[in-house]
C-alpha cells in the first residue's frame, strides 16, 4: 500500500507493549526503509520499572518516549497522544484532531470487552475517553465502532457490575476460603477455555 499510494512514513505510534501491537515493529521499520531509505521514528509511552523487569523480553529498542497531552504532527494531520492506563501500564490512545476521532488500542475494542491490569486505572481512563467524546473510533482489535459514547458507557456498566457481582459473591461465602478460579466459576458459567487464564486476574 505504501508502495501503491506513493507515501511516506515518517512515524510509528505504538500503544502499548504487548506483543501483537509491538511485535512486527522492526520488519515495518525495515520495509519502511527499503522503500524511502530512512528508518521511521517509533514512540511508545514509557513502562513502569516493575513491568519492565517482570516482562523483559517484550521492549521497544530505540522507541521514543510519548507523553500525554503530546502533540504529532504531519502534513494534514494532527495527533494527540493520551495516557489511557489500566489494560496496561504504558497504553496510549491517539486523537485525531481534525475530526475528534480515536484510535483506541486495546482500551475500546470493536466487538468484546478487553482485559486489565489495573481495574482503577481503566475506568479512570473510559472516563477519559467519555470527556474526549470521540465522533468515531478506531479500535486496534474488531471493526470500527460508529457510535463510540454508548458503548464507551457499556464499558463502565460492564466493569462495575462485574465488580459488585464479586463482592456480593465474597460476602455469600465469607466461611469458605476461595482461589481466583472460584471466583471466575462463579461469573462465567460458560467459558472458553483459553480465557480462562486472563479472566483469572
Amino acid at each position: 500500500m505504501i508502495k501503491e499510494e506513493k507515501a511516506t512514513v515518517e512515524h510509528l505510534v505504538i500503544t502499548h507493549w504487548h506483543h501483537d501491537h509491538i511485535g512486527g515493529v522492526k520488519a515495518v521499520k525495515e520495509l519502511v526503509k527499503s522503500i524511502s531509505n530512512s528508518f521511521p521514528t517509533v514512540w511508545k509511552l514509557p513502562r513502569s520499572l516493575e513491568d519492565i523487569a517482570n516482562e523483559s523480553e517484550y521492549h521497544c529498542d530505540g522507541c521514543q518516549a510519548l507523553a500525554d497531552d503530546q502533540l504529532l504532527e504531519v502534513d494534514g494531520a494532527k495527533l494527540q497522544v493520551k495516557h489511557t492506563p489500566g489494560h496496561t501500564t504504558d497504553h496510549a490512545c491517539l486523537v485525531l484532531q481534525q475530526n475528534n476521532s480515536l484510535f483506541s488500542g486495546d482500551c475500546i475494542l470493536g466487538e468484546t470487552t478487553t482485559i486489565f491490569e489495573d481495574l482503577s486505572d481503566y475506568i479512570k481512563s473510559l472516563n477519559k475517553i467519555l470527556n474526549i467524546n470521540p465522533k468515531i473510533i478506531y479500535p486496534g482489535h474488531g471493526p470500527v465502532v460508529d457510535n463510540p459514547i454508548p458503548k464507551v458507557k457499556y464499558y463502565i456498566e460492564h466493569r462495575n457490575t462485574r465488580e459488585l457481582q464479586i463482592i456480593e459473591f465474597l460476602n455469600h461465602n465469607r466461611d469458605r476460603w476461595l482461589s481466583n478460579m472460584d471466583i471466575v466459576a462463579n461469573l462465567y458459567k460458560v467459558i472458553v477455555r483459553k480465557f480462562i487464564y486472563f479472566l483469572s486476574f
